[in-house]
């Protein structure tokens, strides 16, 4: 199955808005440290790294940035006021599969993919492939289009199935109608019939007689 990276973006900002919703956040990489020694000491995190997947006190945050190339990962602050989508906003790009420190650049037609420059040398050159952003925009004008065509569409069924109920409630009035109908009939009928024994009994008692 293909990764889906938003899905899997999503899926971390919806738990870290939950996780700042509950009150303040305590620092992943200190709580690790200071449990391995035994010891049970919680720092309040303050920003939450989106590559390494951790929250971070201002002191390991330090430290992450000495051990890592400036600008190479995504730090976001915690604030408990921002909401899904601000967060989602906050988040890296999306990030190749194959290439953890590229990301998607290009979308492959051929493929059905999006890929980074590197992937696009290696094994997408010779196919039919476009600037990711110019095809997501593409997408959104048609996504738009379709949706538009089908808020219209939902005019046209609900109309469709007001006139469907209204020709059920008519065909439900007419069943019970016909069905006290033929029910009067019937009693009609077997008056008749028990009017028409009795004749015919009091005959054959005269002819007795």
């Amino acid at each position: 199955m293909p990764k889906n990276g938003f899905v899997e973006k999503l899926l971390d900002v919806k738990k870290l808005s939950t996780t700042l919703s509950q009150g303040d956040v305590a620092c992943d990489v200190c709580c690790d440290d200071k449990e391995s020694w035994g010891e049970k000491v919680k720092k309040k995190a303050t920003v939450y790294c989106a590559d390494c997947r951790r929250n971070m006190c201002e002191q390991c945050c330090g430290h992450h940035q000495k051990f890592r190339i400036p600008g190479l990962h995504k730090l976001i602050e915690l604030n408990s006021e921002l909401n899904v989508d601000e967060l989602l906003l906050k988040f890296p790009e999306n990030v190749c599969d194959k290439h953890a420190d590229k990301c998607t650049e290009i979308y492959c037609f051929d493929c059905k993919e999006a890929v980074c420059m590197m992937c696009y040398f290696k094994s997408h050159n010779s196919h039919r492939c476009s600037d990711i952003k110019e095809v997501a925009e593409d997408l959104a004008k048609q996504m738009t289009s379709n949706a538009e065509n089908l808020t219209g569409k939902v005019g046209e069924f609900q109309m469709t199935l007001t006139n469907i109920e209204e020709n059920w409630t008519t065909f439900c009035d007419k069943v019970s109608e016909t069905e006290k109908l033929i029910c009067e009939r019937a009693e009609e009928m077997k008056q008749l019939i028990e009017d028409h024994k009795q004749s015919v009994l009091e005959k054959l008692s005269v002819a007795k007689d």
